[in-house]
């Protein structure tokens, strides 16, 4: 390889060519600088004396930019074919011999990029040549790029799975605005798209392509990307019918006075997003909003009225009444038929700007926007109980119900939506409490009431705990002999700090929360335990003719567990005492709303020698026809027909009924609340069985119970002095578990 520096120091048109000369030695060093002059600048020239060489030379990933050949070292045009197949992409100049000018033409066809004869050889001639050679091949390969850079962007076009529009913008011919878009290639996923072949689709404008509704706003976006050369991207949902697509992403990208378009169809993505969404702001029963969609709503409405002092707002809370007796009496696939068909009803009376939702269970909710006046949610909540209570007819049933409503008005007071939605639950269940089928509108005074209510119910969750609580005893007497014949076991708490709270504050939520069960539980073996301490102390026979008893209440919630029976049965043989020493207390509503486990029940608990009382008689149900139907034992009179009986009143006929009512079941009877002598003396004259009251004795605590007891039989003669006579309590307990300030037991004989 040789160097041949440029001549003349002027500035070279190829930097650095490198030529692969394959000639003969002695025309190799006549080419040279022949070469050099023509070029007039620094080349590299390659000199191959053999054919077999040069063809290994370019094996050998050589750099050369040009070939010159002399083709008089072959013989023939299969070197030159060979030649050009090894270096396809590199210029041949071939020199001929005066002899060979007809083959000339023939070395084009064999793969020369063009030929001189040797003869004519001059620097002019030579330079002019080279340089059609080169610019030619430079040409031609700009040409074979393009061509495969052409294919690839087609066959990559072809390959994607998006659909591409090459659009040409058309302008107005005098006001030179573009009025439209012509489409000038497409590949096979637009024409999918469009549901048209390609023939069908170039050349035609926009607007012959899509509906004019659809095609006038995607010209203007369109020639908004040519005319400022911004690339749009955007998700864009599809209303033309004609096409099987409801939504695409599309982006357009500018090209000169023109665009390109990929589009792609993300229809089943929108549709699971949208189910996605239904999930989870929609109720799947109801198709009604759910709570989160609900209290979305709540916190725009919030920042809403936080912007503007009119703005007025509600929010009601709606619980339907006895939705549990249609559950269990038609069973839960009507109940949700109900609960539909209910939804339906709320939704059609109220405004399309308003909200309702269902929370959960029998829970609605509804929020009122853009009230006019506050006081109109009056008319607003009987609207609605109107609308509720007309009959509902779900498969040849008549169903009938009717709402608790809670309301809470906006007011600048709530800052968190959550905050409204308790208010209004808090109304809501003032409206339960208060006989239902009404609606009641939150003030400040039931939130105070409900924080001191769930103050008392995680107190009496932490009562439990601590064994806060403390059975008392209230004696029963035989009316006629004043015999005693038990007592009935009541609990009490004595709260650390608040002291003694009374039964009527906590039994309530108890029974709520379910914490009755274990509450009951606990009275239930304690009451039995101390009367079997009691028999054993005073030598009282458990089978005695009558026993001395305890009395307990069964709550509903205790009455309808699984277990009773068995819990019972280990209570008896826990404490040892036996089954006619315990009486079981229930009302009237317990077995109403039970009747048809309520009978079984009762007749496995008299096996078991247990005694029944239907307590607090006369202010449930009352219903003679089911009465008969229970085997009980006693019926306790309640404390509101006792008073006033001494005088010829209504509640002397009740009471007078009542025992008449209890001799013809062969039921006893104990009167509650006895608290004078001449109440006494009436129950005597009507000759009631039983009696308990203030008037015998307050309920007492054990101790006093146990000084009651000793008391009592020695007026009878018959106990020995418990070792614990005549301690004194110490302070701190309520008056009623106190002295007995009653003539008895000195008065029992």
């Amino acid at each position: 390889m040789s160097s041949v520096p440029g001549l003349n120091g002027s500035t070279p048109a190829y930097p650095g060519l490198r030529i692969l000369l394959i000639a003969d030695p002695t025309l190799a060093v006549l080419l040279q600088p022949l070469l050099a002059q023509s070029l007039l600048e620094p080349v590299q020239i390659v000199p191959i004396h053999h054919p077999e060489a040069a063809l290994v030379q370019l094996q050998q990933a050589d750099r050369s930019e040009l070939i010159l050949l002399d083709l008089a070292l072959s013989e023939n045009l299969n070197f030159l074919a060979t030649l050009h197949q090894h270096a396809p992409h590199l210029p041949i100049l071939v020199l001929l011999e005066e002899s060979q000018t007809g083959i000339a033409e023939q070395t084009l066809s064999a793969g020369a990029t063009d030929y001189l004869f040797k003869s004519e050889l001059t620097p002019s001639l030579l330079r002019r040549s080279l340089r059609y050679v080169l610019h030619g091949n430079a040409f031609q390969q700009v040409e074979a790029n393009l061509r495969q850079s052409e294919a690839r962007f087609f066959a990559a076009a072809e390959a994607s799975l998006d659909a591409l529009f090459i659009l040409q913008s058309y302008r107005h011919p005098e006001q030179h605005q573009i009025i439209d878009f012509v489409c000038t290639d497409v590949n096979s996923r637009g024409e999918k798209l469009l549901g048209k072949p390609r023939q069908a689709i170039l050349g035609r404008f926009l607007s012959e392509l899509l509906p004019i509704d659809s095609s006038k706003p995607l010209i203007q976006k369109y020639t908004l990307v040519v005319e400022t050369g911004q690339v749009l991207e955007e998700e864009l949902q599809v209303n033309i019918t004609t096409l099987p697509i409801t939504w695409l992403h599309h982006q357009i990208v500018p090209l000169g006075d023109g665009i390109a378009i990929t589009a792609r169809d993300i229809s089943e993505r929108k549709q699971k997003e949208a189910e996605l969404h239904r999930q989870a702001f929609y109720d799947p029963l109801t198709e009604l909003p759910n709570r989160t969609y609900f209290m979305n709503r709540l916190t725009k409405v919030l920042e809403r009225a936080g912007r503007r002092q009119d703005f007025h707002y509600a929010v009601f809370f709606l619980d339907l009444d006895r939705f549990k007796v249609v559950n269990d009496s038609l069973g839960h696939l009507l109940g949700d038929e109900f609960l539909k068909a209910i939804a339906r009803r709320l939704s059609s009376c109220l405004r399309e700007e308003d909200t309702v939702a269902r929370l959960g269970g029998d829970e609605f909710a509804i929020l009122l926007e853009e009230l006019s006046n506050p006081d109109i949610v009056h008319r607003i909540a009987e609207r609605l109980q109107r609308v509720l209570s007309a009959p509902f007819t779900l498969k040849q049933h008549e169903l009938f119900t009717t709402a608790s409503i809670g309301i809470a008005l906006g007011t600048s007071y709530y800052e968190q939506p959550e905050a409204v939605l308790r208010d209004a639950d808090i109304a809501m269940y003032q409206a339960k409490t208060q006989g239902k089928a009404r609606h009641i509108i939150f003030d400040q005074a039931m939130h105070t009431r409900a924080v001191k209510r769930w103050q008392l119910e995680s107190d009496l969750r932490w009562a439990i705990e601590r064994r806060e609580f403390c059975l008392v005893y209230q004696p029963i007497i035989s009316i006629q002999t004043e015999r005693l014949i038990g007592f009935e076991a009541l609990i009490r708490w004595h709260h650390p700090q608040r002291g003694w709270i009374s039964p009527a504050d906590f039994i309530a939520v108890a029974e709520e929360t379910g914490l009755i069960i274990p509450l009951g539980h606990w009275v239930l073996w304690e009451g039995c335990r101390q009367l079997r301490q009691w028999q054993s102390q005073f030598n009282f026979s458990p089978t005695a003719e009558p026993p001395l008893t305890v009395s307990v209440n069964l709550s509903s919630k205790q009455f309808c567990q699984p277990d009773l029976i068995h819990y019972i049965q280990q209570v008896l043989q826990q404490t040892g005492i036996e089954g006619p020493c315990l009486k079981l207390e229930l009302t009237e509503s317990i077995l109403m709303e039970n009747l048809s486990t309520a009978t079984s029940l009762l007749v496995q608990l008299k096996e078991l020698g247990i005694q029944l009382a239907l307590d607090d008689f006369g202010t449930g149900y009352s219903s003679l026809s089911y009465l008969h139907r229970f085997p009980l034992d006693v019926l306790k009179i309640d404390r509101s027909f006792i008073n006033g009986i001494e005088a010829e009143t209504e509640n002397l006929e009740i009471v007078r009924t009542i025992l008449s009512l209890a001799r013809s079941l062969n039921l006893q009877v104990v009167a509650e609340g006895v608290e004078t002598q001449a109440q006494l003396d009436q129950l005597q004259s009507l000759q009631c069985g039983y009696a308990q009251g203030y008037l015998i004795s307050r309920p007492l605590i054990p101790e006093k119970a146990e000084q009651f007891l000793q008391e009592y039989l020695q007026s009878r003669g018959k106990a020995p002095k418990s070792s614990e006579q005549g301690q004194e309590e110490g302070s701190g307990q309520e008056e009623e578990a106190g002295a007995n300030d009653s003539p008895y037991p000195s008065r029992v004989a």
